[in-house]
């Protein structure tokens, strides 16, 4: 059976004044603001293109997605859909459900084919891959096989918890596809503690129904309800 070929998905908005990278345009103006996200999006389709996988633009508005005169015709382009970023994401997770694929967002800055490429291999080993981010999220994520249905309605979006609340979701939606006599709940709880692994791990962690990310003392004092 032929393999299907990788696909990498570039989530951005139209890059119109006023409509994309408003906290720079607090500084630079909504014209200059918008002139940097257009060089960055031509920048990254240039440099991300390549034969080992189909460069796809997922973009919002919808409607923009046959109006838009900005894209090259040679890229294929497909609307986000409604709903916060895991709705959107998992809208495109869904078109190419029998795919490899890796999502990644149009401002990311110096991201090279290496990067990706790496990303794919991994995939072909597991069925998710998170790139993580300094600032708790990631920048990031790819999926392939079958896909849990609302497989991101526990995470928080936009705070510190992104990127573990996405690993833990993860990890444990593989626990219950894998469990096939017992019923699965998923709980995600934070207790003040790093919300960051600050070791890789190919164990799920989360297997053990909880663990310890960093120690901070000798006496610490944990309840788990």
């Amino acid at each position: 059976m032929r393999k299907s070929r990788a696909c990498l998905i570039i989530m951005a908005k139209e890059p119109l004044p006023g409509q994309v990278k408003t906290r720079l345009a607090k500084d630079l103006g909504t014209t200059a603001a918008a002139w940097w996200f257009r060089h960055q999006l031509k920048y990254i389709l240039r440099n991300l293109s390549d034969p080992r996988w189909e460069l796809v633009v997922s973009l919002s508005p919808d409607f923009f997605v046959k109006r838009s005169k900005f894209w090259p015709s040679k890229i294929k382009c497909i609307p986000q859909g409604k709903g916060n970023l895991g709705q959107k994401m998992q809208n495109i997770f869904m078109y190419y459900l029998n795919r490899p694929i890796c999502i990644i967002g149009g401002d990311i800055p110096n991201i090279t084919k290496l990067e990706i490429s790496k990303a794919f291999r991994k995939l072909g080993s597991r069925k998710f891959v998170v790139g993580p981010a300094e600032d708790g999220g990631f920048w990031l994520i790819g999926h392939q096989g079958q896909l849990p249905r609302k497989l991101f309605e526990g995470v928080r979006w936009s705070s510190p918890w992104t990127l573990s609340d996405t690993i833990e979701t993860f990890e444990c939606w593989q626990l219950a596809l894998e469990s096939k006599n017992t019923p699965s709940v998923i709980a995600l709880t934070r207790q003040g503690i790093n919300p960051v692994r600050l070791e890789n791990s190919s164990k799920n962690m989360s297997s053990s129904g909880a663990y310890e990310i960093l120690r901070t003392g000798n006496n610490i004092s944990v309840t788990i309800l």
